[in-house]
């Protein structure tokens, strides 16, 4: 499972305005009660949001208290498609065990639809 991906380049914080989740309905930003990082309801599903010092987006996470909602690791990696879409941005996808794999726009697309 994968816990969390880091942009090759920065995203605006404000793409997340553009961004619908799987149901069509706009994308919420809270805190998340347990790591106090700003994150991002998307289907469900509550991803943390990794944010340089200008407040521009370099990732997303998985916090462990919220790995057991249902298909949140796809969930994670639609976000992740959806955020680099037309952006021409890779990402490092990084799993439980440390171990990393480098993902395409495409690539994001595919593994989150299997």
């Amino acid at each position: 499972m994968f816990y969390k991906i880091l942009f090759e380049d920065t995203i605006e914080y404000d793409r997340l305005l553009e961004i619908d989740d799987s149901d069509s309905n706009p994308v919420e930003t809270k805190t998340n009660q347990y790591t106090g990082l700003d994150s991002v309801i998307y289907s469900n599903s509550q991803i943390d949001l990794l944010l340089n010092d200008n407040g521009e987006i370099k990732g997303l996470q998985i916090c462990n208290e919220c790995t057991k909602t249902f298909n949140i690791e796809s969930h994670l990696l639609q976000l992740a498609y959806r955020l680099t879409l037309g952006q021409n941005i890779t990402t490092e996808v990084f799993d439980g065990n440390g171990f990393s794999e480098i993902m395409d726009n495409e690539s994001l697309k595919a593994y989150s639809e299997s």
